[in-house]
């Protein structure tokens, strides 16, 4: 009896590495089958780039987006830098403020989702026009001053500027910055602003499409910009002539007829 049980925990000893080894064979051969499965994807149709989406782009075209990407149709989606592209773009187009480069691997596409700084007027420097941006950075030369539906800013001075620069004038600083935050409507009525000195500091004096010039100070710009919107409206209820409004003396504004 005693032999017996001898022979059967041989047996077991025995069969063990047998089991074992058979286990680590069957492993190895599920990790190469995976491995070429992946290796198959991977150069397969099915990891590459089927179309880019490009989205939110108003004054930048998409297919100068596309172009500097670095990204095409037929590109490896595993091998997409999306941080690469994303600095390409803020690199090289100052109007982008923020942008977005993902990946959908279920679809094969890639999205490029942009959100631009606001042009906020047409700068008059040099003997020539800049569109110029919220941030005070510099745009393309616009040589006629009428590139865009925005208003005329200059400063009193001399001010020396280049494309993809910022302005140094605080008070230009100030008004793009209000601009850019400020509903379009405060905006729309005037056709020019220029930043100048004024009872010894910096102002801004802007002129509206109907005639109206505005003394407007540069550190409640937006508060005084929201109260000659009323004054404004009140003033063309009662056919007054266009005159100066002061929103300097005075919060609530003083008109002085020219």
């Amino acid at each position: 009896m005693r032999s017996r049980e001898m022979e059967y925990a041989l047996a077991v000893e025995v069969a063990s590495p047998k089991r074992s080894h058979r286990f680590f064979y069957l492993f190895f051969i599920f990790l190469f089958l995976l491995s070429a499965a992946v290796v198959t994807y991977l150069k397969s149709p099915l990891s590459v780039v089927k179309s880019i989406q490009i989205n939110g782009t108003i004054d930048v075209p998409a297919s100068l987006v596309a172009r500097d990407l670095g990204i095409q149709v037929g590109d490896n989606l595993w091998q997409i830098s999306a941080t690469a592209a994303e600095h390409r773009i803020l690199s090289d187009f100052p109007i982008v403020q923020s942008v977005d480069v993902t990946r959908s691997f279920v679809t094969q596409t890639v999205r490029v989702t942009i959100t631009q700084k606001r042009l906020v007027g047409i700068l008059d420097a040099n003997h020539s026009f800049y569109q110029i941006l919220s941030d005070g950075t510099v745009l393309t030369q616009d040589p006629t001053g009428i590139g865009a539906n925005a208003p005329i800013l200059s400063v009193t001075g001399n001010l020396s500027v280049s494309p993809g620069t910022r302005v140094t004038n605080p008070g230009l600083l100030a008004l793009c910055h209000t601009i850019g935050n400020v509903p379009a409507g405060l905006i729309s009525p005037f056709s020019e602003f220029n930043v100048e000195p004024y009872q010894g500091k910096l102002a801004i004096v802007g002129y509206t499409k109907d005639r109206f010039e505005v003394l407007l100070p540069i550190d409640r710009l937006a508060v005084a910009l929201q109260m000659f919107e009323a004054i404004h409206a009140k003033l063309l209820s009662s056919r007054v002539a266009p005159g100066l409004v002061d929103l300097i003396s005075s919060q609530e504004g003083v008109y002085k007829p020219y």
